[in-house]
């Protein structure tokens, strides 16, 4: 009977110190979960845009200071997640993500507000430069996105699922 308590206790100790098991369905509930953070960023995101298009002055500091709680929110969210099969990859690429939202919301965005504010004063070069700023903020998160995008496609490659 003693050797059999042993016997358990060894084998818990074994099973337990070693973790759990990653397979092909932890990857897809561990990317589902990563996504989730991402779709919470990208529409508090597109709900800033929306109320620079349409919004007065108070709604969107309002939604750029929603954006910038979300995207803190996501940031512990990453943080408090386990790495997935002891590798912290996915956990980075998600980070790399959200600092590039943050950075638009802090910059490119911080001064489209700006003008969008004041947009009846507004001269023709500072027009310019407006649509100069969208653009690059445009930039930076289709290259942000197309780097997670690859990042995505090749975990559910190595753990055999196919992302829809």
């Amino acid at each position: 009977m003693k050797k059999n308590l042993v016997l358990i206790a060894i084998l818990s100790l074994v099973i337990f110190a070693c973790g759990p098991i990653a397979t092909t369905e932890t990857a897809v509930e561990y990317n589902d979960e990563m996504i989730d953070v991402q779709t919470d960023v990208d529409q508090a995101l597109v709900d800033l845009l929306d109320e620079i298009d349409l919004g007065d002055e108070e709604s969107i500091l309002d939604a750029q200071d929603e954006a910038l709680k979300v995207i803190k929110d996501a940031e512990k969210k990453v943080d408090e997640m386990d790495d997935f099969d002891g590798k912290d990859d996915y956990k980075k690429a998600m980070k790399d993500l959200l600092k590039m939202y943050k950075d638009i919301v802090e910059n490119e965005l911080t001064e489209v507000i700006d003008y969008t504010i004041y947009y009846d004063d507004l001269t023709d070069d500072e027009w310019d430069y407006f649509y100069e700023l969208y653009d690059s903020a445009l930039e930076k998160y289709e290259e942000a996105f197309d780097e997670f995008t690859e990042f995505q496609k090749d975990f559910a490659e190595e753990w055999d699922f196919v992302l829809e």
